[in-house]
């Protein structure tokens, strides 16, 4: 079959051409690739399709003669409006300007709102009906609640955005960019065995070691021989839960054909030391730090290495076997409406997500950003891991959002931890001379005491001198 020479791209020296069926095509078949995780390959090609059907009209092909600029994404939306596709209608009318606000019916044509664009003229694009629409259903949980239907939304937004910055970039560059082919999650895992196995064989005879082992096995025998869902890793300071909940995902990772491991960290002081340990552990290539100021968004481009430019365009769309990212960037992503912020959202599906230091969620936006994680582990293929020492009471929230995923604790016995690993142990010495408070603390160095200042009874003439 013949196709329209209508075009959807010319590259940047003139010498070159893509037309509108060929980029729907593209679009399409990257578009369902993302969405098949999560079950809704159909629906993302059906946006696909739709998303540039305005570039088959005279004013925009004129546009690309250097005319003036056209709206060619309405007309898609009102495509998929009049089909009752609101999702889709949502997503391909943002997939430029960002995912509209929905408004309302009394919306005029002018307004931005979805209900004012379904009302907006736009110029004819007649030739469009050489595209052959695919038959698509959106997943039934899709639609159960408003929650999920606006979840959905984002993800199949974040699939046809991905998708189109994708195909557009190869065509202009002439060929595809540096992105992907990272090693096989399989083999990181080998490298994670192979430092675990180095770690168990020790026989160490002190009991923090054999605790920390202890933690390391238990973490991999459940990544291994568990399902995705919610997860508490609890285990004090000192009990290795950095390498022993790597070593959990990769494992469930491989055991459940999962595309990669985000570790999402609060502070951004710490993201450098926790990227760097994984970088050199698993390979720099394989490990993408993402966060504000990280050194390959500081410069530009002309001036980054390869190792930088392929950082660059894994942080776009979180393509890369193991990510470190901030939770401010990882939840606001979430609740975007930004093709920018959005490109890496369908990437989180079909990941494992450890949350470190889980307390520190801000308890300001608890009920989103739990929504949130409990919307990943019920339809997106997805596990998360609450990984800290002091495990917030987070249970009732999970039931209200995700009533059939109870949370399961992956170390057995976690009060024996709390007693082996202790450092310290706090006791109230009463009022003490100075000089009983320094035979105190002399006798026992390993104790802290916490001692009321305020009652020491010093019987020396003057005051001792404060030494900072």
């Amino acid at each position: 079959m013949e196709h329209s020479t209508r075009l959807a791209h010319i590259s940047e020296d003139g010498t070159r051409t893509q037309t509108v069926y060929d980029h729907l095509a593209g679009t399409a078949r990257l578009a369902g690739s993302f969405a098949a995780p999560f079950g809704a390959q159909s629906e993302a090609e059906f946006a696909a399709w739709l998303h540039d059907v305005g570039k088959y009209s005279d004013a925009f092909q004129l546009r690309l003669k250097g005319g003036p600029k056209v709206d060619h994404s309405t007309a898609g939306a009102q495509e998929a409006w009049v089909r009752q596709h609101l999702h889709t209608a949502f997503a391909v009318a943002g997939h430029h300007s960002g995912l509209p606000d929905g408004g309302s019916p009394a919306d005029d044509p002018g307004d931005a709102t979805l209900f004012g664009r379904s009302k907006k003229p736009v110029a004819p694009y007649d030739g469009w009906q050489e595209v052959t629409l695919p038959a698509s259903t959106p997943p039934a949980w899709a639609c159960a609640d408003p929650l999920s239907l606006a979840f959905f939304t984002r993800m199949l937004y974040s699939c046809l955005v991905d998708a189109d910055f994708i195909d557009t970039e190869t065509f202009m560059n002439g060929q595809a960019a540096p992105r992907g082919n990272s090693t096989a999650l399989s083999s990181l895992l080998e490298k994670v065995r192979t430092k675990a196995a180095g770690y168990l064989a020790a026989q160490s005879p002190l009991p923090v070691s054999r605790q920390r082992n202890a933690v390391l096995r238990a973490c991999m025998e459940k990544g291994a021989h568990s399902a995705p869902g919610l997860y508490t890793l609890t285990v004090p300071t000192g009990g290795g839960k950095t390498f022993a909940s790597l070593a959990f995902a990769l494992e469930q990772a491989a055991a459940q054909g999962m595309k990669r491991v985000i570790y999402v960290i609060p502070y951004m002081s710490i993201i450098d030391q926790t990227a760097a340990v994984f970088a050199d552990l698993l390979g720099a290539e394989n490990v993408l730090a993402d966060y504000s100021c990280a050194d390959y968004k500081s410069l530009e481009q002309e001036k980054l290495t390869p190792a930088q430019y392929r950082q660059l365009l894994a942080s776009e769309n979180w393509d890369a076997p193991v990510v470190v990212t901030t939770a401010v960037q990882f939840f606001e992503s979430l609740y975007a409406n930004r093709s920018s912020r959005c490109r890496k959202l369908h990437n989180i599906a079909n990941s494992v997500i450890i949350f470190d230091e889980a307390q520190t969620l801000p308890t300001s936006y608890l009920l989103p950003c739990v929504s949130a994680i409990a919307q990943l582990v019920r339809h997106y293929h997805a596990t998360a891991v609450l990984c800290t020492a002091t495990q917030p009471a987070l249970e009732p929230y999970f039931r209200q959002f995700a009533p059939e995923m109870p949370l399961q604790e992956i170390v057995p016995d976690t009060a024996t931890l709390y007693t082996t690993l202790r450092r310290t142990t706090l006791c109230d010495a009463g009022e003490l001379t100075l000089e009983a408070l320094t035979s105190q603390l002399c006798a026992l160095p390993q104790v802290l005491c916490v001692v009321n200042l305020s009652l020491i009874h010093i019987s020396e003439p003057t005051r001792p001198r404060l030494i900072s």
